[in-house]
This record gives C-alpha cells, structure tokens and sequence, in this order.
C-alpha cells in the first residue's frame, strides 16, 4: 500500500482509493429509503428521513451528529414494520457503521450482528443484504486485528455472493476487492494478489461500465506489490488506475487524486522525485477542486507531500506541508475537544501521535540548516504535550468556577459512576457485561458533563503559547528544558528506534538550542541501569532492610565513592552534560521531562565528580514548559487535611455513604489481594509532626490517624491548601503500558485503563486484600487514580503523597504518567510531590518535617525540597557512614 505506508493514522486498516464497500452499500441502502419518502405513511416517511438524513450527515463527515439520527431510525423502524422486519436490519446496518467509524467496536458488533440476523431471518440464509453486513463485520474486525473472524465473514460474503450472483458477476468481484484489501491489511499479500487477480478478470469481462471498479482494484493490486517490493509492477497497476479513472471519472476525481498520489509515492521509493513531483502537484490540485482548503480531508495528503520533499532532501519545499498539517491537526483538537468525554479525547488523541514524530524527525534532520525551525519544534511540543490531561483539568476547573447546579450535579455523578467503575473493575466477582455498560454509562454522563460545560463557558479552546511567550517568563540566570522521546521518521518510514531529544531557551537564545542526546534503547540501558544501582531503588510496599551500622562513621571509602561515582555519571553524561553548553551557565532549570526522565528523581543525577544536579542546579520539574505562563499560586488560605497511618485492619462499620455513592465490593485477587499490609507507625508521628508545624504557623488543619483515615476523608476535601497523605502505595507494574498511540488509555477495562493500576491504601484496606468483602456501608479502602481524578481541589497549592511509588504509572509518550500524579492535577492540584520508589520510614518523617519548616518561612516549594533534601543527606550520611540516595532522594515535586 503505497499510500498507506506513509499515513500516520494508526488504523491497522487502509483508507481504499474509491469509496469504500461499506459507504458504496449504504448509497445502495437509499434507493428504497427514496422510494419510501414519495410514497409512504407519515411513519414509514419519518424513518425514511431519518435514515437519509444519517447517511448524509456520515458522508460529510459529521459522526456524531448522525448516530443519535440512525439511533431514532432504528426505533422507528421497529415500531414501525416490527422489530423483526428487514428494514430494521438495514437501519442496524447504518447504525453499526457510524459506529465502526468512533471506533466503539462494542456497540458496532451487536448492531451489526442483529442486522445479520434479521436479514437472514427476513431473506434467508442467502440474503444479499446479508452478505453486505458480513463484509462489514469483516472491515470491523479487520480494524482490531481480529483476522481469523474477519475472514470467516469474507469467506460467507462471497460464498452468498457467488451463489446469488454467479461467479462471474460483477457483484461477485466487490467481495473479491474487499477481501483483497482485508488480506492486504493483515499481510497476507500473496493470497491478497490471487484475489485481487480474480476481481480485475471479473471487471475487465464485465466492460467499459466497470472502470471504476477496475480502476479502484488496479490501485489495491498496486498497493499489495509496492507493499511487497516490486515497484516496477505497482507502477504499471498504478498507472492503470490512473488511466481508467480519467476516462471513467474525469480529470477532477477523488479517486485519481489518490491513484496520483501512490505513483508519486512509487517515483519517490525509486528516488524518481522529478517524476513525481508533478503528480502530487496534480493530486492535491484535485482535491483543492473539490474540498474546501481547511477540510481535514486534505491533512493526509498534506503530509505526504512533505514526506516526499523530505526524502528528495528538500526541506524548504517540504516545511510548508509539514506546517499546514500540524495546524490542521491541532485547529481540529481546539475545535472539538471541549464537547468530548475524556475516552472521546484518549481516542481522538490515539489519531495524533504519528503526527508529531514526523515533524520532530524532519526538523531534528534539518535544523542545523534552518535554526528557525527548532522553535516550530518547541511550538508544537508546547501545544502538543499533556493535550487531554491539560483539556480535562481546564473543563474541570471551569465547571466547578461556575456554580452552574446542573453541570455541578452531573459532575457529582460521574464522581460516583467513576468510583463504582473502579470498584468493580478490580472485583472479585468481575462481571463483564456489568463493567461495559457502566462504562458506557460514564462516557454518556462525560458527554453530557461536555456539553453543559461548552454551552455555559466562553472559552472554547486552549490557550497557546509559544517558545517566545516562555523565553519572555525567564529572569536571568534561568532556563527551560523539553524533553522529548520520538520515534524517528527518516522520510521514508519510521525507523526501528526512537530517540531522546532536548529544546532549551535561554533569555538570550535567538532560537532555542536543539540537542539530540541519542536512542532510546541505548541512553536506557546500561546509564540507567548504573543510576538504579546506585540509587538502589527497590519496589513493593515493604522498607528498606536499614543497613548494618558503619564501622566508621567518616564515610564511605575512596574506593566506594568512585565506584558510585562512575556508576552515577554514566546517565548524567547521557542526559544531563549534552545540554549543559545550552544552558550558558542557567543555576534555574525548568524541565519538562519524557520517557525514563518521568520515572526517576533526575536531581540525582551525579557528574564525574559525584557532585549531584540538586546541587548544581535548581530544578524545577513542570509538565510543560508552558507552565510558566501560569500566573503563580495565589492561595492565601490556610488550611490543609493531613492523613496517616491508616487502620488497614479496620472491619467496623463506617458511617453510611452519602446519596449517590457506589457500593463496594471486595477487590479481585489477581491484582490487589496479598498479604496484610504493616501498619505505618512512623507515618502517624509524621503527619502529627506536620500538623504541629502548620498549627504553629496560623494554620487551621484536619487530621485523619488510624480508623479515621478513610478513603471517605480525601474523597470528601473541598479544595483545601494543603493535603498530605502518609500511607502505603501501589503500583501494579505487571499490565501493559500504552503505546505511542496511546491506544491503551482510552480503553475502559480492569486490564486496559492505566489509571486502575495506581493507588493508595486507608482504613479498611487488609479486609479487601484478604479478598473479603468491606464491612456494611464501608468503603473498600483503595483509592485508585481513576477515582483520584474526581476529587474536588482546585484551589489546593500542593497534594504531598508521602507513600510508596506514587510518582509511578504507565508512560504514554507526550501524555505522560496515567497515575496518580496526573490524576490529582487533572483534579486541581497546583502541584503533587510524590516518591519513586518504597520509602524508608524514618527519614522520610524527617524530610517531610524539613520540607514544611522550609516551605513555612517562605522558600517556595521546589526549593524548600531542595534544601530539605540536601540537609536530610547529611543525616544519612552520618547515620550510615555513606551517602545512600534511596533513603532522603525518592521525592521529586512536578508543578503544573
């Protein structure tokens, strides 16, 4: 597929030259709905427009807009003709499509399945209709690799079709086509020839009334050989497309557009670029002719010529495409994202990550040619990073800002709906069917929630920035830093591995300063592998055995020290020395992290000399650079809700849950059962610590030990100050991450949904992981990051997770963590400190006693860790007669 090699949409499925079967049915599907329209009871006329009125609305792009119509064409139908008459299968069939086409593979399986069994049912086994909704079901399962089903209903499709039909009928020949091009998908290009080889034999039988159909198999034969290798006959099949479809179609088709287009594609495998040229040139003529200039349609087309221009090593002519695309993507984004759910945004957003690793690849080639592109580099990350945590928070903030009742009530179900989903999520007694339709239920009440906070707000987009916005926040002696991993784009394909590259501005940089600082694979190997070993960072909710006492109390030897030192610089060389020329001699860093990089404390990093970059540096960890333009906190309440040392062994019964609260449930074993967790004495002496602190300073606190400490107590905070919980942790490490697509976040399942698999424990909480059932009217005393996003804390200056791993989560590149962290920022919170690994008891009591001590007479955050930091190091090392990082460096603080 020589189009479809280079898209960057992450569909498994090609975009087919010609319409594809399904729309090419549905057309069919209304020559009976027009029928109906001139002659028909007002019933029959009222499910005719509806049915017309959906697939208009689908042709023009406009999905949602024409489900609810379909939705009402179905219901009409049955009250109608009867719930079994084939016009309620036709309905189904359309309904099923719009469906397939927002990527709910769920509600477009049971629609299209019911559709087959009232044609059957309706027409006989036989049915054509029915053959048309098997390749359907084929293109449906096609789209989510299930390929053994895909071709069971080919196979079925053209076994009615030959039989209604004759083998060599041309109607025979569209299902040839379309399991051709399912064939093509899965990789089968061999089986894909022979049966494409049969539908041009049928075609070209058939006479000059099928060149289109011929043209259209021409361009999929075309597709399978260049996707094979040999060029020189894909330029042949291609070249025949091109030739029936001027004569069939016109100079102005769609679909010689396209067939143009994979013949330029051809010429620039072959490095034939003049050749090609000229055919892009012609192409996207043809589709300027026919589409409005800003329709997305064109944003395809658009980055394939600037991936032509990049492979003929054309930067200058390829910069402008690769820009139109880029601003298309992103005006779409703004336009749409404040009427989704947050799932519409994770799938939306699951179309978008092809699109940056292209351009970050052609500006990383070229910059050195043209300095001026890094900063359209640095534009687009600072658009680009965050995109729905950053849309969800602000939709958030916006709605609680607003004391609109109605949006407020409905916030407060789907507090409740997300609660009860997590619970049952990670039950014992899992019910699938349950699960599913609750989260239907959620993504119905996150619409619902979109809808009312667009209709009462004024803001209807994002706010953008530019790096120029972020060099103009920076005082001197400061600097900001994007990090960001990629998969690199070579102009012809993406290649095998990705790579780490930094942005840094500086007040004085006329461009900011790209630096590439290598692949991925490498720069994760053996210097992060150095650091942990240094670090030696360990995992679960037990502590750190505490280290025999030194024999001497003045220090690690020499030996030991250099050991460590040149154990810790490897992976300060590898990500931290290259910027350092960058950074004109910055003592402030803002750095905006990706990668491995949101995973560990990056000031722990030493140089040669073991000197850290704490030390070297004031760091500040943001989760965009964008996050300077932010106007500084201005909280100025004093009030903070502190909690620790939870009951994990409470049984008793809590108070009765508020009206609308989920029940509970006992938590499934596989994940979240075990051994009883050990109470945390040293946290209740922490938070106690604290609470002293803050009292002392005019502060008003809220103090939750033992049985009081209640999942209850954080999910009940109104956006206090401050809120500080000392518990136990987890992060369940053995799921799969998302992908670069992020596919695997927007998914609403106990396996799939990320933000299920971070958390922290409270009162209650041994009874679940015994696998029993709460205590009547208790909650089950596991807080997922999933139901941490619903809390209330706009407002609140700084959540402190004083806790095991709770910097963790899975890494979704350019949306960071899905887990707590963001979680508790999408919820309000200005900034989160958290761990990265299972903290030691006593010294973290201490440091977070040195943090607040610090943070109270007026150093602000960031720093005050810092000092806090470096001082609880010195009690390390006195303690233990060595510098032991696991013990005081865990805690990292991200601001938003």
């Amino acid at each position: 597929m020589v189009r479809v090699m280079v898209r960057v949409d992450p569909s498994p499925r090609a975009i087919p030259a010609t319409p594809c079967l399904p729309v090419l049915r549905s057309l069919a599907f209304l020559i009976p709905v027009l029928v109906i329209l001139l002659s028909a009871s007002p019933q029959e006329a009222r499910w005719a427009q509806l049915s017309s009125q959906a697939e208009q609305l689908r042709q023009q792009g406009q999905i949602n807009q024409a489900i609810p119509l379909a939705e009402q064409a179905v219901k009409v139908a049955a009250a109608t003709f009867g719930p079994n008459d084939r016009r309620v299968g036709l309905s189904l069939d359309s309904l099923g499509l719009l469906y397939r086409s927002i990527d709910e593979f769920a509600d477009a399986d049971s629609c299209l399945r019911r559709a087959l069994a009232i044609l059957k049912a309706a027409d006989g086994p036989q049915s054509k209709d029915a053959g048309a909704v098997l390749l359907n079901l084929a293109d449906l399962y096609a789209d989510h690799g299930r390929w053994g089903e895909a071709e069971s209903d080919f196979r079925e499709a053209l076994t009615i079709a030959v039989r209604a039909y004759g083998q060599n009928d041309p109607h025979v020949a569209d299902v040839l086509r379309d399991g051709g091009s399912l064939m093509i998908d899965e990789g089968k290009l061999e089986p894909a020839a022979h049966v494409l080889r049969g539908a041009i034999a049928i075609y070209t039988n058939a006479g000059p009334a099928y060149s289109a159909q011929l043209a259209a198999t021409c361009n999929l034969a075309g597709q399978d050989v260049a996707d094979a290798g040999d060029l020189k006959v894909a330029e042949t099949l291609f070249q025949k497309a091109i030739d029936l479809s001027e004569k069939s179609e016109g100079p102005n088709s769609t679909n010689l557009a396209n067939y143009l287009g994979n013949l330029a594609n051809v010429y620039k495998d072959e490095q034939r670029f003049a050749d090609g040229e000229p055919l892009n040139l012609r192409m996207i003529a043809i589709l300027q002719h026919n589409y409005d200039l800003n329709n997305p349609i064109l944003d395809e087309d658009d980055v394939n010529i600037g991936l032509f221009y990049y492979a003929w090593d054309k930067p200058d002519r390829a910069e402008p495409w690769f820009d139109r695309y880029i601003a298309s993507r992103l005006a779409g984004w703004n336009a749409d994202a404040w009427t989704m759910s947050e799932q519409d945004r994770l799938v939306y957003y699951a179309t978008l990550p092809g699109t940056f690793p292209i351009y970050f690849s052609f500006i990383t080639r070229y910059h050195g040619r043209n300095p001026a592109l890094v900063g359209k580099m640095y534009d687009a990350l600072l658009a680009e990073r965050g995109l729905v945590a950053e849309s969800s928070a602000s939709s958030r903030a916006r709605l609680l800002a607003s004391g609109n009742r109605p949006a407020l009530a409905i916030l407060d179900n789907l507090a409740a709906e997300r609660a009860q989903f997590a619970v049952l999520s990670t039950s014992a007694s899992y019910n699938r069917a349950q699960i599913k339709q609750l989260s239907q239920q959620i993504n119905q009440t996150e619409e619902a929630l979109a809808q009312v906070s667009a209709t009462f707000s004024q803001k209807k987009t994002l706010s953008t920035a530019t790096w120029r916005d972020v060099q103009k926040a920076l005082k001197p002696g400061e600097a900001s830093v994007e990090i960001t991993k990629f998969q690199f784009h070579n102009g012809r394909s993406f290649t095998a591995n990705r790579i780490y590259v930094a942005l840094v501005v500086t007040p004085r940089s006329q461009y900011p300063s790209l630096i590439v600082l290598g692949d991925a694979k490498q720069l994760e190997a053996a210097p992060l592998a150095g650091f942990r070993s240094v670090v030696a960072k360990t995992r679960g909710v037990s502590i750190e055995p505490t280290p025999a006492a030194p024999e001497a109390a003045s220090g690690a030897s020499p030996a030991t020290s250099a050991a460590n030192n040149v154990a810790g610089s490897a992976a300060y060389d590898a990500f931290w020395k290259p910027l350092e020329p960058a950074l004109a001699g910055a003592q402030r860093v803002y750095v905006a992290a990706d990668g491995v990089l949101n995973q560990i404390p990056i000031g722990l990093l030493s140089d040669s000399t073991g000197k850290l970059l704490l030390e070297k540096y004031q760091l500040r960890s943001v989760n965009s650079t964008r996050d300077l333009l932010h106007p500084p906190d201005a909280a100025t309440a004093k009030s903070a809700v502190l909690l620790g040392n939870p009951g994990f062994d409470y049984v008793a019964a809590a108070p009765a849950p508020a009206p609308g609260s989920p029940p509970s449930a006992s938590s499934r074993s596989v994940d979240l059962t075990g051994s009883p967790l050990p109470p945390l004495p040293g946290t209740e002496a922490e938070v106690t610590a604290v609470d002293k602190l803050l009292r002392q300073s005019g502060w008003q606190t809220t103090l939750y030990t033992g049985d009081r400490a209640l999942k209850a107590s954080i999910q009940d905070v109104r956006a206090p100050r401050v809120v500080h919980i000392a518990t136990h942790g987890f992060f369940l490490e053995d799921h799969p991450a998302p992908d670069n697509s992020g596919r695997e976040a927007h998914l609403r399942s106990a396996s799939d949904d990320p933000m299920l698999h971070s958390g922290l424990f409270f009162a209650g909480a041994n009874r679940t992981r015994s696998g029993a059932a709460p205590a009547a009217g208790a909650d089950n005393g596991i807080l997922t990051a999933y139901e941490a996003s619903q809390l209330n804390l706009q407002g609140t200056e700084l959540v402190v997770l004083s806790a095991c791993e709770t910097g963790l989560g899975e890494q979704s590149n350019s949306e960071g963590v899905f887990g707590l962290r963001r979680a508790l920022q999408e919820a309000g919170a200005s900034a989160v400190m958290m761990s990265m690994w299972s903290v030691p008891d006593q010294e973290t009591q201490e440091l977070m006693s040195l943090f607040y001590a610090k943070w109270l007479t007026g150093l602000d955050k960031p720093e005050a860790l810092r000092q806090a930091q470096l001082q609880e190091r010195e009690v390390v090392r006195k303690r233990y007669g060595k510098d032991l990082p696991f013990y005081w460096g865990a805690f990292v603080l991200v601001s938003r």
